[in-house]
């Protein structure tokens, strides 16, 4: 009997961790903000001479602003992905996708930067 409680609470214990870990996944991908109370702002440098700059929206991670070196500008809500941080205009039609230090755009389902990555944030 004792050996079945044993048994019990370590299951128990390892689902408890699982469970933690599936919580947290999408910001272990996220960059690392250098303070909570600030809204870390990130430059990813893409080839063809494109950038984008995320500003993400602390703490809830509800949204980022997006703003892309052809002068545009846009605030995207938090979308759900599988694995990174993904966020999406209403219709879908534009997505910013963030996973570690490398970022991507889609518009219209075709990716339009891609090949983004940054190495620190802007604001530290």
């Amino acid at each position: 009997m004792k050996n079945k409680n044993l048994w019990i609470s370590l299951l128990v214990i390892i689902l408890a961790a699982v469970v933690a870990g599936y919580l947290l996944r999408r910001h272990v991908n996220a960059p690392v903000p250098t303070a909570l109370n600030q809204n870390p702002s990130y430059t990813f440098l893409c080839p063809d001479q494109k950038s984008i700059t995320a500003t993400f929206h602390l703490p809830d991670d509800a949204s980022v602003g997006v703003a892309l070196s052809d002068g545009r500008t846009m605030n995207l809500p938090h979308a759900v992905s599988a694995s990174g941080a993904r966020y999406a205009n209403a219709d879908e039609s534009f997505v910013f996708w963030n996973k570690g230090t490398s970022a991507f755009i889609e518009e219209n389902g075709k990716t339009t930067y891609d090949g983004c990555v940054t190495s620190a944030p802007n604001n530290q």
